[in-house]
């Protein structure tokens, strides 16, 4: 089974990530200097933004708001750990800074590092039917080879992977793992339904069925696979 890197075929868009974060900031009450660093973020001044917010935390260094803002401006510039840094010093002064843990889970994620599963975690307490939060514990989950840990995230984020083959194979991968064989194939099914001329797919999904104790599905499965070979070797 394929190894998911979710970040390849990202749940979260940046871009997307970023605006949504300025505008719950934009709302929150704060001085001048706070509207115009947001400014520089909305119009993508990174270097200018980080400027302005070194010296903003120099003058009030426990403002939670001011270092989340720094992790979005590191993070778009490319320095990946002064974001998660300064994400990590916000949560210290606000443990329930969505912005901030989303923004930490977000790289750690990236880079498959398990010190996102905790973060994650307690975003799923503040917001317990977060598809996005469970899809990431559940690729994490997998990649720790914890799929005890794995299966329950997948189950509730399944919606999310329909489009992406290779969550699906981490999901039935995991499934194999605890033999589930059942619910593996049906996994299998929506792989190869979304790509049928795959051979491989075929080959998986058949080999899974021959676990389940079906062999005539497995049959049925590799059917077609025989019907070209015999028309190869016709032609």
């Amino acid at each position: 089974m394929t190894l998911i890197h979710m970040n390849r075929s990202k749940i979260l868009t940046s871009i997307a990530a970023v605006l949504l974060l300025i505008s719950s900031l934009v709302a929150q009450p704060g001085k001048e200097r706070t509207q115009q660093i947001v400014s520089a973020l909305q119009h993508e001044e990174y270097e200018s933004a980080l400027k302005m917010l070194r010296a903003a935390i120099q003058q009030s260094p426990g403002d939670p708001q001011l270092w989340t803002m720094q992790g979005v401006a590191y993070n778009r510039v490319g320095k990946t750990k002064d974001a998660l840094s300064s994400f990590e010093h916000a949560i210290k002064l606000a443990p329930d800074n969505i912005s901030a843990l989303q923004g930490a889970a977000q790289i750690d994620f990236d880079e498959g590092n398990a010190d996102g599963i905790p973060l994650l975690e307690r975003l799923l307490k503040l917001h317990p039917d977060d598809l996005t939060s469970h899809a990431m514990i559940a690729v994490l989950e997998y990649q720790q080879r914890n799929c005890v840990a794995a299966l329950p995230h997948f189950e509730r984020a399944v919606s999310l992977f329909e489009a992406r083959p290779a969550g699906l194979h981490a999901y039935a991968a995991c499934l194999v793992h605890q033999r589930q064989f059942d619910a593996a194939t049906n996994v299998l099914r929506q792989t190869l339904e979304a790509n049928s001329e795959d051979a491989q797919e075929r080959r998986v999904l058949a080999s899974v069925q021959l676990m389940a104790q079906h062999p005539d599905d497995a049959i049925n499965t590799l059917t077609p696979l025989l019907k070209d070979r015999k028309s190869t070797r016709l032609n």
